[in-house]
């Protein structure tokens, strides 16, 4: 907590500044943002708190989203941008990928952006009361929620919010010319919507066990099964969609073996 995905908003004003997009790129940015929790989702990784180190942001994390974003851009971009709506998908294919020729603007744009992450969970964790000397941020709030918890369930629906708002107003800029869908994309509706609902199916079933496959820790008492359920949720998300990216190009090679 925040919510992984929320972290992504600290990092929209750095995406929307041109000058920075030449220093810093917008794809590290964005997954640098996210990827300090990644040992909450694979637990073999080092520990979280390494992540969530200063040393952690400009090792760990900058070599993890280096990681993430090549798979993202050779293996998932063009099956998840398949299942969008056919206009929206058009505009989003035709973004520019990774600046792999710039790497520096990679590692710089990832250890920016997992900074912004850490920073911003100084202000939502209980070991930030210490670290910046404010005692408010452990009082309780109704006499039942810490302060820094409070605010991470604010920070999570404001950046979600805030991403969202972003995304859509992105995508229906003036300036954005609206450009036919790559055959390589298209997708019939039906079957479209199908995984849609199939992922939003199985993200939510996961949500629900994974309190059971990963116990929560009692001594957090329930704050601990909602974190859990958050990362059940993601988890959920990403293995439906894994399988639905690897049945798509398993697809496209048979289709391209066929004489």
């Amino acid at each position: 907590m925040p919510f992984t995905p929320s972290h992504v908003a600290a990092v929209i004003p750095l995406i929307s500044t041109a000058r920075v997009r030449k220093v810093l790129d917008p794809w590290a940015l964005g997954i640098g943002s996210m990827v300090p929790d990644l040992p909450m989702f694979l637990p073999y990784l080092d520990a979280y708190s390494r992540w969530h180190s200063p040393l952690g942001v400009v090792t760990n994390d900058v070599l993890a989203t280096a990681v993430l974003l090549a798979l993202f851009a050779l293996v998932f971009r063009d099956p998840l941008t398949a299942l969008l709506p056919a206009p929206v998908a058009a505009r989003v294919a035709a973004l520019p990928g990774p600046a792999w020729r710039a790497p520096h603007t990679i590692a710089l744009g990832a250890a920016a952006g997992a900074a912004t992450h850490v920073l911003w969970d100084s202000f939502t964790h209980d070991w930030g009361a210490e670290f910046w000397g404010w005692s408010w941020m452990s009082a309780s709030v109704f006499g039942w929620v810490p302060g820094y918890r409070l605010m991470q369930y604010a920070c999570s629906a404001l950046g979600l919010a805030a991403v969202a708002w972003w995304v859509t107003r992105a995508l229906r800029s003036p300036g954005t010319i609206p450009a036919p869908v790559p055959p390589r994309l298209a997708m019939p509706e039906k079957l479209r919507r199908a995984v849609l609902a199939c992922t939003a199916a199985g993200a939510c079933c996961t949500a629900a066990v994974w309190p059971l496959v990963d116990p929560p820790n009692p001594a957090f008492g329930w704050a601990h099964v909602v974190t859990r359920t958050g990362v059940g949720l993601i988890v959920g998300f990403c293995v439906v969609l894994t399988t639905y990216t690897l049945l798509w190009h398993l697809t496209r090679s048979v289709r391209a073996l066929r004489p």
